[in-house]
């Protein structure tokens, strides 16, 4: 993370970047498992982590980012994570195994 609380996407390779939530199903249908499942998280310390099937996450992804500022989606099965930043930035990152 940066002093801004971002990811510092300079540290990753693998990473792209998402023009819009609806590019997003897209993306995330050529790298993973949409019955995966996965963490949200919001930079809101006093809300919880909450452990979701990404498919479900997709269809309400307004919802799911609406809760926070900035909200995280991490996969541990796929290695990858993606950052709603809020100035409508989203960008997705994996590990290059």
């Amino acid at each position: 993370m940066n002093k801004w609380g971002r990811i510092n996407w300079d540290n990753i390779s693998g990473q792209h970047e998402i023009a819009s939530s609806n590019d997003l199903l897209c993306k995330l249908c050529k790298i993973s498992d949409l019955d995966f499942k996965v963490y949200i998280i919001w930079d809101e310390i006093s809300l919880p982590a909450v452990n979701a099937n990404l498919k479900r996450i997709i269809d309400a992804v307004d919802d799911v980012t609406a809760v926070s500022f900035n909200t995280w989606i991490f996969c541990p099965a796929s290695n990858y994570v993606i950052e709603f930043y809020h100035e409508n930035e989203i960008r997705i990152g994996w590990a290059e195994v």
